[in-house]
Order: structure tokens, then C-alpha cells, then sequence
């Protein structure tokens, strides 16, 4: 990480020594930045989210805001990678999200309480473990992210992309 603490600080208005009262180090005041984006992001989805009805359109609201926001999405994926990266910063980002209420900033958190949702409502099966359908929608978003990422796709493109993605998820979750 090129940036200095002090560039850290100043743009938040605060001096450099206050940083490090709170922060060990500028790897953790990164990653305590990370994870705050990221739980302001999930809670801003959630809420979205929490106003569609049924699973479907959860769903369908879900690959809207994949679709949307580029400098959002963006985020969304590199905080993804991140917490799957072995690097110190991954590792620090990792520990801070183990901590029950940072995890709920991870967008799979969300992902699970949608599953439960929907199973208790009964639009998807029962016989699925949560975990598991979580780790699909997970992957399915993910990859619909990365695709849409990519430069140089026709709109008619993304269209049958995302087509692909709602219907493996209503088939493998067995909706109509």
C-alpha cells in the first residue's frame, strides 16, 4: 500500500497520531475502512432487498443492482477477492469479518438470510442445506459480476447471460 497514513488521515480530518489510538497500523485502518464500505454496501442491498416480496424478485432485484452501479460493483468485487487472498491485507480483512456483527457485512450473509427466508415461505426446497444454496447463488452472482465486468459485451449478450443465471437458480431451486 503506497499511501502514507498521513494522506489517510488528513482526508478524513483527523492527525496522524489519533489514526494510530484507534488502528494498530495502516493495514488495519485499510481493512477496518474495507469492511465498514462493504457493511454500509450489504446494509444499503439488504434494505433494498428487504422491500421485494417473494424470492424471485429478490432475485431479479439482486442481478439489477449487479447491473448497475460500476464504482459499487467494482468494490463488491474486489472485496471478494480480497477475502479470499492470502496476502497480510486479506488475512487482516479475513479476522475482521469473523467477528459476528463485521460478517454480516459479507455479501453471502445476505445471500443466507434470503435462503432462509424463502425456504420458511416455501418458494424453494427444503431439501437443499442453506450452505449450499448459499454458495451457489454466491457463485452464480459472481460469475454474472465478472462477466459483466468484461469489456466488450453487446447488450443481447448480457440479456442471455443473465437469463442463464435466473434459470439455473429457479432450476436448481426447484421455483415454477
Amino acid at each position: 500500500m503506497d499511501i502514507p497514513v498521513s494522506g489517510i488521515t488528513s482526508r478524513a480530518g483527523i492527525g496522524k497520531g489519533t489514526a494510530y489510538d484507534y488502528f494498530e497500523s495502516k493495514e488495519e485502518l485499510v481493512a477496518c475502512a474495507i469492511v465498514y464500505l462493504m457493511k454500509q454496501t450489504m446494509g444499503r442491498l439488504s434494505e433494498e432487498l428487504s422491500r421485494r416480496e417473494t424470492f424471485e424478485e429478490r432475485i431479479d432485484y439482486l442481478l439489477d443492482w449487479v447491473e448497475g452501479e460500476l464504482p459499487e460493483k467494482q468494490c463488491v468485487i474486489r472485496f471478494l477477492h480480497l477475502i479470499t487472498d492470502t496476502s497480510p491485507l486479506g488475512i487482516l480483512i479475513h479476522q475482521k469479518i469473523t467477528d459476528k456483527e463485521q460478517g454480516r457485512a459479507l455479501p453471502l450473509s445476505l445471500f443466507y438470510e434470503m435462503l432462509q427466508d424463502a425456504v420458511e415461505r416455501g418458494e424453494i426446497r427444503r431439501d437443499l442445506p442453506l450452505d449450499y444454496m448459499m454458495y451457489t447463488i454466491y457463485a452464480r452472482i459472481v460469475s454474472y459480476m465478472t462477466f459483466l465486468h468484461m469489456e466488450g459485451h453487446k447488450a443481447e449478450q448480457c440479456e442471455k447471460m443473465r437469463g442463464y443465471v435466473l434459470r439455473g437458480i429457479r432450476g436448481e431451486f426447484g421455483m415454477a
